[in-house]
């Protein structure tokens, strides 16, 4: 997991309607980068100053899935693109919850006495 929204509680119980049209953008969005006749013009667009500022073709490739493994070794069109939708990446699953509140407990910034399970069932 890599990609993560977070709503608070007391936003979505005010905000019910909001809150549904905020999912299905980005739902739709992620659908829309998933889809791999999009990947040119998305490159474009995150590649632009006021976000990554980075050329075009240093981001295209693992949109696409192609890889450079040196040595003269590339694969284009794997099925290691950068995905946002397909095999249930988006789903917030409570293990990946749980990863990473271990992980934050490992590096010190929650407590070690941090209850994961309690914690991951109220935002589950």
């Amino acid at each position: 997991p890599e990609k993560a929204l977070g709503l608070r509680a007391a936003f979505i119980d005010k905000n019910p309607n909001a809150t549904k049209a905020i999912l299905m953008a980005v739902m739709e969005a992620q659908q829309w980068c998933e889809a791999m006749e999009n990947k040119d013009e998305m490159a474009a667009i995150i590649g632009k100053r006021q976000w990554m500022n980075v050329p075009t073709a240093d981001i295209i490739g693992r949109l696409k899935g192609d890889i450079n493994y040196g040595n003269d070794r590339v694969a284009a069109g794997t099925d290691l693109y950068m995905k946002f939708w397909k095999g249930g990446v988006s789903y917030p699953f409570k293990s990946h919850d749980s990863w990473f509140l271990a992980e934050n407990i490992r590096w010190g910034k929650f407590a070690a006495t941090t209850d994961i399970k309690a914690l991951v069932d109220q935002v589950n």
